[in-house]
């Protein structure tokens, strides 16, 4: 019985050891992109179909992200920036230049309306993305229709306001409320929206990219400028108090993309992943 026992524990070391010697075997891939941005159950699926592991890590702005990546961060092989940061990320030799012959589901699924000098070069367009208006119906006043940008900067809203902490998004609206080009180089415009900005500052709580996420259902905020990706989500578990809105004086619009880092070393994971996105059913 004593042999018999000592038989089992030594298979149940074994099978645990061989379990373990797998998942370092494993393939690794780092991706460094946005919070809740890839569904879990995709990944979990590519996982499965290359017997890999990937491991995401978050960023909360693009200039952190950069600035990371100059200071010397390794191991990343995909990166989801957004596409205005692509001379800064070309420029420094930061990512690798695309073989289209790899993302075949990419170039077969590619919406022309979104081309650029850098996509399918130097990335894959991923997500459309625009700033918007998210309140609380039930916490803000009824006559409050937030078409306006300054409606968000009502007084009666005051200390109860996040507005996002991104020079561009915050700028560029600025620029736009007073009339002007959001992509506008006229230093005159500048200062005027500057001013804009910071009477917006003055009557928030809160400047931060995704604070909102949370503190719109908790009631932390009443009103919040949001990424339109974020509100869809907020608004599929809160809808009946919850609104969301881009204003009729315009919106800042993105497209945040896939890149592939020059010094990872699992490209061909890389391409596998990215091209998984563009699978037309």
């Amino acid at each position: 019985e004593t042999i018999t026992m000592k038989s089992k524990l030594i298979a149940l070391v074994m099978a645990f050891l061989l379990v373990v010697g797998c998942q370092y075997d494993k393939q690794k891939l780092y991706v460094y992109t946005w919070a809740d941005y890839i569904d879990p159950e995709l990944i979990a699926k590519f996982e499965d179909e290359n017997n890999c592991k990937v491991i995401i890590d978050t960023v909360d702005s693009n200039e952190n992200m950069f600035a990371k990546l100059m200071a010397g961060a390794k191991g990343y092989d995909v990166i989801m920036p957004t596409e205005y940061v692509m001379p800064l990320l070309t420029n420094a030799n930061l990512i690798e230049e695309l073989d289209i012959s790899k993302l075949p589901n990419a170039v077969k699924s590619f919406d022309h309306k979104f081309d650029s000098e850098w996509s399918l070069k130097w990335d894959v367009p991923y997500a459309f993305s625009c700033i918007g208006i998210i309140w609380r119906k039930d916490k803000c006043p009824s006559e409050l229709a937030f078409q306006d940008w300054n409606d968000l900067f009502d007084s009666r809203l005051h200390g109860r306001v996040c507005m996002m902490d991104d020079i561009r998004e915050v700028l560029g609206l600025s620029l736009i409320v007073n009339g002007f080009s959001a992509n506008s180089t006229n230093e005159e415009e500048f200062k005027k929206a500057v001013i804009t900005a910071r009477n917006w500052k003055r009557r928030c709580v809160k400047m931060d990219n995704e604070a909102y996420r949370t503190g719109i259902p908790s009631e932390a905020f009443y009103a919040a400028m949001s990424y339109n990706s974020d509100a869809i989500q907020l608004l599929a578990d809160n809808s009946d108090n919850i609104g969301y809105i881009v204003p009729t004086n315009g919106t800042v619009s993105s497209v945040d993309v896939f890149c592939i880092i020059k010094s990872s070393e699992n490209k061909e994971l890389a391409y596998k992943f990215i091209d998984m996105f563009y699978i037309l059913d």
